[in-house]
């Protein structure tokens, strides 16, 4: 079937203006390569905080030219995100290449972006999302003689985390919540108060990563009525490559994916199948981000869609064919579902899909 028509059905099975705006934002990211366009949604399309959009005012109107403290993924994205600032290039304290390969631009020490160009006539965005490594970044340059008004510190995420997966539904009585990709068990804990009085009747969490499965069994073991498992989540049970490096973006590869920078994070895991995983459960709430897996897993999933019709939280921004062959999908196997896309974040990631 050709695309367009495709895109256009999944666009008309769309219920509200929000959603109708998100999804053709998304196509234009992915027919042109450029992220900007999600990061300039107006403000009414989205979900953010307002100290997400202090940072993206702060950015917009400043007249410095600009360097970006930290050149990991943050950082790149940043430069994606916002075209239209010209960015002089990055600072990292643990540069491994001299030019960043995605982006073009140069990666610095700190003392040799000093030693070459000063520091006097910059702003200096810092990118990292962890709070305790931002406020060294941010101490090296106050010690560096660098004014706090030129330093732009990023809120520790750059997406609306509070709400996520869990604005647009309405808890009913004994709720399920299937929780595919717990990560750090934050969901488990919204979900919980989400549910808030009327309680629940179960949490099922799914985390392939070595590392923070057990952080979860141990962080969630407090909930109660949570069970923890360590595996991925596919149309087909079997033992697959996966990068296990403990961040959010642990993930399932294929063996030509395996290089010289992920080699020493890879571990062999099992995936499951959820039909047959869940096979006695009554379940009410399915959320899924896992790191572009999210289409298979639904697959396996598709006598629960099918028979049960849980609330589902899809993420649908790992692979661009998601934001189509998604909906598609849930539609064929229920066509009873009603669609919704909501965007938590600045840059291009955290878009949900939700189907009820």
């Amino acid at each position: 079937m050709d695309l367009f028509y495709r895109a256009r059905k999944v666009y008309n099975d769309l219920e509200d203006d929000i959603s109708k705006e998100i999804f053709i934002t998304r196509i234009k990211v992915a027919t042109s390569g450029d992220h900007s366009f999600v990061t300039n949604i107006p403000t009414k399309y989205r979900n953010l905080s307002s100290d997400i959009e202090m940072f993206k005012e702060k950015l917009v109107n400043n007249t410095q030219k600009m360097v970006i403290f930290g050149a990991g993924a943050n950082g790149q994205n940043l430069v994606s995100g916002f075209r239209w600032i010209k960015f002089v290039g990055f600072i990292d304290n643990y540069r491994k290449d001299k030019v960043d390969k995605k982006t073009g631009l140069d990666i610095y020490s700190l003392d040799e972006f000093e030693s070459k160009k000063g520091l006097d006539d910059y702003s200096f965005v810092i990118s990292v999302s962890s709070r305790r490594v931002a406020d060294l970044m941010y101490n090296q340059l106050i010690e560096k003689g660098v004014r706090k008004d030129l330093i732009i510190k990023s809120v520790s995420d750059w997406r609306n985390n509070s709400s996520q997966y869990f604005d647009f539904f309405v808890p009913g009585e004994d709720e399920t919540f299937v929780d595919c990709g717990c990560f750090d068990g934050g969901s488990a804990f919204r979900f919980a108060g989400w549910c808030g009085a009327k309680g629940y009747k179960k949490i099922i969490s799914f985390e392939p990563d070595s590392n923070s499965y057990l952080k979860c069994k141990d962080i969630l073991s407090v909930l109660g009525k949570c069970e923890v498992y360590p595996y991925g989540l596919s149309d087909k049970n079997e033992k697959v490559y996966f990068i296990s490096n403990g961040n959010e973006d642990a993930r399932i590869i294929s063996e030509d994916q395996i290089n010289d920078e992920n080699a020493d994070c890879i571990q062999t895991i099992e995936t499951v199948v959820l039909d047959e995983f869940l096979k006695n459960e009554k379940v009410t709430f399915i959320k899924m981000d896992i790191e572009g897996a999210e289409y298979d897993a639904l697959v396996g999933a598709s006598n629960i869609i099918r028979e049960q019709k849980p609330k589902l939280a899809i993420s649908v921004y790992h692979n661009w064919e998601h934001i189509i062959n998604i909906p598609e999908l849930l539609k064929k196997l229920n066509p009873d579902y009603k669609f919704y896309i909501r965007q938590y974040s600045l840059l291009s990631n955290e878009t949900i899909l939700y189907a009820e």
